[in-house]
């Protein structure tokens, strides 16, 4: 993942460039809970204050998915001065423009409105949606080259095996894919690609998924899938299929909307596992005891319970910010859109997507296996880890570059997650997830390490350990 010292809400540190409808219910590694009940000291309020003229963006949780309910909570964001620009049906939120300075208090009366809050710290341009309502740099590559990072996993010995089955989609969703990169052309499904960053709209255009400004989910999807072809690198997967599925916009930003459509548009494509290196702006933290938050969060969660129980693994990044997930008290890097300031947090402010239930969260190791100083951690909060530092992937315009953070981590585990579907293709995300962690080799915490805590066989650095290729191409 971004710190925020780079403009972008996506998950890298570091570019060297180099010379060369619902199913039966099914949980994740974390089920869906309510609202964290925070007793410790309030966050430090962080709410938007819309401007007279200036048009501002929401998300509306519904109190039911119902028919009933979503022709009421339209009827309702109309009358509180409102539009809605996507309707997700599936899991009755509204994403809602409007230049009413009073929309948040009217449409908080509303019987039909479970909650609603601000998705960004800034006016949003008006999108246009028409008739309808949208319902759900571096060098060449010659000859491969040897990755440390494959090795680690034993990814390069897991394709003696397999490389994974075409059946399998992956779902990259992030700043869009190079679809014309030679290591990825035949990889990506035009089919199932679509971009999100139009005020959370679905489409599916070439134009709207596809990598303009940014090379982070280039990168990201040849680790997961670079082809085995003579050149160039080798993705962990490289016979799985990948969608483009963007989020980032041309500012660099991830804002709820776009997220949301993510996590919606990769369930309904048929994704089997789908890869989130990103956190979602303009909070590094989401808090429960502030209403606009908390109302994102909802949405988010209400998502990817959803999403799972379509049958999608969700991986994350764990996060750049080198914290203690289960100890933070101090937000640094928020708002990511506006001016940032320091604020206090409490537990039940939490990292989105990272530490939401039917996430897997992700850290980086480095080549020593030891936890990288940029990666965050904490006991309960960390599922797997996987290689982070100085990881050669895929960049735009048929190149190659290195890259570091948790963002390179999680396609790793992304990828072996693939590996397995294609080895267990009636197994649903609660087997594949239990087969991930059950085949990750434990790591010791570091010698002398006082931070790093072990707690029934789950490390606080790393979780169930290092994701394992090999192990779960045997089964």
């Amino acid at each position: 993942m971004f710190r925020k010292a780079v403009p972008c809400a996506l998950a890298a540190l570091v570019l060297t460039p180099i010379a060369w409808t619902s199913a039966p219910a099914t949980a994740g590694p974390r089920l869906e809970s309510a609202a964290t009940r925070v007793t410790e000291r309030p966050s430090t309020p962080m709410a938007q204050i819309p401007r007279a003229g200036r048009t501002a963006s929401y998300l509306v949780d519904l109190r039911d998915t119902s028919r009933a309910d979503r022709l009421a909570g339209h009827k309702a964001v109309t009358a509180a001065g409102g539009r809605v620009v996507v309707a997700w049906p599936e899991i009755g939120v509204l994403v809602v423009q409007s230049r009413d300075t009073s929309f948040l208090t009217k449409i908080r009366r509303a019987k039909v409105v479970a909650a609603v809050g601000a998705t960004r710290s800034i006016p949003v341009k008006p999108t246009a949606i028409g008739a309808g309502v949208s319902t759900s740099e571096g060098g060449r590559g010659g000859r491969e080259r040897p990755q440390w990072n494959l090795s680690m996993v034993r990814a390069d010995q897991a394709h003696k095996v397999t490389r994974g089955s075409r059946s399998v989609t992956v779902a990259v969703v992030d700043a869009g894919i190079d679809p014309t990169h030679p290591e990825l052309r035949s990889a990506i499904d035009p089919a199932k690609s679509v971009g999100c960053t139009n005020g959370g709209r679905p489409d599916t255009r070439p134009a709207a998924w596809r990598a303009t400004t940014d090379s982070h989910g280039t990168h990201v999807a040849g680790i997961v899938s670079a082809a085995r072809n003579g050149q160039g690198v080798v993705g962990v997967a490289p016979g799985v299929r990948l969608a483009s599925v963007k989020v980032l916009d041309e500012d660099g930003m991830i804002y709820p909307e776009y997220a949301l459509c993510g996590i919606m548009s990769a369930a309904r494509v048929g994704a089997k596992v789908a890869n989130h290196s990103y956190f979602v702006d303009p909070f590094v933290f989401w808090c429960d005891d502030q209403p606009s938050q908390a109302a994102v969060k909802t949405a988010m969660r209400r998502a990817f319970a959803w999403s799972t129980r379509k049958g999608v693994v969700n991986v994350a990044a764990a996060g750049n910010s080198g914290l203690d997930l289960s100890r933070k008290s101090i937000d640094s890097e928020s708002p990511t859109d506006a001016t940032e300031r320091m604020r206090r947090i409490n537990s039940g402010c939490h990292d989105l997507p990272t530490e939401l239930p039917n996430v897997v969260s992700v850290s980086a190791v480095d080549r020593k296996r030891v936890l990288a100083s940029y990666s965050n951690d904490g006991l309960g909060s960390i599922d797997v880890t996987a290689p982070g530092d100085d990881v050669l992937s895929t960049v735009p315009g048929n190149k190659y570059a290195i890259e570091s953070g948790t963002s390179m981590a999680a396609p790793h585990a992304s990828g072996v997650v693939a590996l397995l579907a294609s080895r267990h293709p009636k197994a649903g995300p609660r087997q594949l997830v239990a087969m991930l962690e059950a085949q990750a080799r434990p790591l010791p915490c570091p010698r002398g390490d006082a931070q790093c805590r072990i707690k029934g066989g789950v490390s606080s650095y790393y979780g169930h350990g290092l994701v394992d290729a090999l192990a779960a191409v045997r089964r």
